[in-house]
């Protein structure tokens, strides 16, 4: 067998130790994961993490956007399930007991949500570099994940907070566009929103029913559904075959929700079910790069920690902001699902988030070329200093023979 193995932090081919490499016993699922090149302990190490996670900590290049996709996909499918549960509570328990329908469904949530905050207070971890040895990880595996961190670049947190530094990171780049993108990224699929009051506007008083409840609440979720493969798609894409790029399948996304927006802008409101359906259900194709950006920001911070968390945090911060008043302005309910000029904006926001990605990539791309040539030229350097000191101590041999003579 072959002792070569593909390094996933450089996609390249390294040399690793036959006792290793003889040792690899892959499964389907090290297939799926792209960690079938991996050592077994590795292999075992990572399922762990995957399972728990402090996502940017952990993983590199060819790992970190597949763990961010299935997070934000968890996002997409969550409604699916909502939808479900409403639908039975609304058949199935309405007046049970004396309440209404929706006290149930809160009632439902808690008993769901209160066990899984409480679990994760013991389950996640904390970083590779702050974790201590427990249950969860052993002291090898914590120094294995710091050791895969320090080769892709990924400093630990070992700076304090100031008001200068903070200041800094304002006028950085990274931090500026990968904040303003985060936080214009949700407005593309903001009109996917507008089906549910759509499907609701078809039934008209004193008119037989077109769409039924359960039909109402189920329907949409097909969006959710179609959301949370495409992002498993995209960020398989750029993990694999891509081999960490994350700009291709980000644009390409972004490109398409731009497009669907236009196309609800000039198809007639209520046009066959069809023809408009389709559009809702694919129109959150524009926000679904959120966990590339994620994962590229995460990537290209990777040599300072504490601008990596400042810009996480005002991401997501932002973003969460700006997703608060959107449908206040944009998509009210008093004018659902005739919402055009929302869906107007949708698509110029979206046409921005295009020009935002292409940018980042660009810088990227520029500084990563930079910083290759800083490289080659001092690695010339220590080279030519080499050669220097290995001609000052021939002289000096040779003329410690010529006094001998």
């Amino acid at each position: 067998m072959s002792t070569e193995a593909r390094d996933v932090n450089k996609g390249e081919l390294s040399p690793r130790p036959a006792s290793i490499a003889s040792s690899r016993k892959s499964t389907w699922l090290s297939y799926i994961w792209d960690t079938a090149e991996l050592d077994k302990k590795e292999r075992h190490f990572l399922a762990k993490v995957s399972r728990i996670c402090l996502l940017g900590s952990w993983y590199n290049k060819r790992e970190l956007g597949k763990r961010n996709g299935i997070l934000q996909s968890a996002v997409s499918i969550a409604p699916i399930f909502s939808g479900f549960l409403q639908s039975g509570i609304y058949t199935g328990m309405n007046g049970r007991a004396g309440l209404p329908g929706w006290r149930w469904l809160f009632i439902i949530n808690g008993v769901i949500s209160l066990p899984l905050a409480v679990a994760a207070y013991f389950f996640l971890p904390d970083t590779p570099d702050t974790a201590k040895p427990n249950w969860v990880f052993t002291a090898e595996e914590l120094d294995l994940a710091r050791e895969r961190m320090l080769k892709v670049g990924r400093q630990p947190a070992n700076k304090k907070y100031t008001l200068r530094r903070v200041l800094g990171y304002f006028t950085s780049w990274k931090t500026a566009l990968f904040v303003l993108l985060f936080t214009m990224q949700p407005f593309p699929s903001q009109p996917q929103t507008s089906f549910v009051f759509w499907l609701k506007a078809h039934n008209k008083s004193g008119k037989p029913v077109v769409y039924t409840v359960p039909q109402i609440n189920q329907y949409p979720t097909i969006g959710n559904a179609f959301t949370a493969a495409w992002q498993l798609i995209t960020v398989w894409l750029s993990d694999g075959p891509l081999r960490g790029r994350r700009w291709p399948t980000a644009i390409f996304g972004s490109l398409v929700g731009t497009i669907i927006a236009a196309l609800l802008v000039t198809q007639p409101l209520y046009a066959p079910f069809s023809h408009r359906a389709p559009l809702y259900i694919c129109a959150a194709i524009g926000g679904t790069s959120v966990p590339l950006t994620m994962a590229w920001m995460n990537e290209l911070l990777s040599e300072n920690a504490e601008q990596r968390a400042f810009t996480a945090a005002a991401m997501n911060t932002l973003q969460y902001s700006m997703t608060a008043w959107i449908p206040l302005v944009w998509f009210q309910q008093v004018h659902q699902p005739d919402v055009r000029n929302g869906n107007i904006a949708a698509a110029v926001v979206g046409g921005l988030t295009v020009l935002l990605l292409a940018t980042i990539a660009i810088l990227a791309h520029r500084e990563e070329k930079a910083n290759r040539r800083s490289l080659e030229a001092g690695t010339g350097a220590q080279v030519q200093n080499g050669s220097a000191l290995e001609e000052n101590e021939k002289k000096s041999l040779d003329s410690g023979e010529n006094l001998k003579v």
